[in-house]
């Protein structure tokens, strides 16, 4: 960091760590690895953090399950921050290779009850059904498959406690 070249400095420490990695070293890895986060780190080089994150990461799957996992999920993190999609999708393969439940991170309902209750997708899909529109037609809409329209209508009959289309209907017409 004092010579400014902590990024060469973080990029030759993930260099180094990824060979220890394909020479069976996962213990050197592990530790090049988390140099190579701190040189980025101190060089504001966030990009090359996630991506030592990662590498830390597996390394360590097998010595330290617990540790490998905060290393992917830091790297997943840091992958959608600097918006470093292939980063990001690579800590989340090996998080799920590892057994660790992600969610898809669809938007959540803001409320608890009542329409609130609905995320965003099934709200639309309700008002559509409001419309008077088929699983058919409401899928050609929104561009989803039938079967899809058919499991959000599912969980809206479900959260809202209802039966059918034309209850469905006239919630959306009068939520009170």
């Amino acid at each position: 960091p004092q010579t400014g070249m902590a990024g060469a400095c973080a990029a030759a420490a993930r260099a180094e760590d990824l060979v220890a990695l394909a020479e069976g070293r996962a213990d050197v890895a592990a530790d090049l690895a988390l140099r190579a986060v701190e040189e980025a780190e101190a060089a504001g080089i966030m990009l090359d953090a996630a991506r030592a994150h990662l590498v830390a990461g597996w390394a360590l799957a097998d010595a330290d399950r617990e540790a490998a996992i905060a290393q992917l999920k830091a790297a997943a993190h840091g992958g959608a921050e600097c918006g470093a999609r292939r980063v990001e999708d690579e800590a989340r393969r090996e998080l799920r290779r590892a057994g660790v439940r992600l969610g898809r991170g669809g938007s959540r309902a803001p409320g608890e009850e009542g329409l609130a209750s609905l995320s965003p997708r099934e709200l639309e899909i309700a008002h559509l059904v409001g419309e008077g529109l088929t699983n058919r037609e409401i899928g050609a809409r929104v561009f989803l498959s039938e079967k899809t329209v058919e499991t959000h209508l599912t969980h809206v009959f479900q959260k809202l406690g209802l039966r059918s289309r034309a209850q469905v209907a006239a919630l959306v017409a009068n939520p009170r």
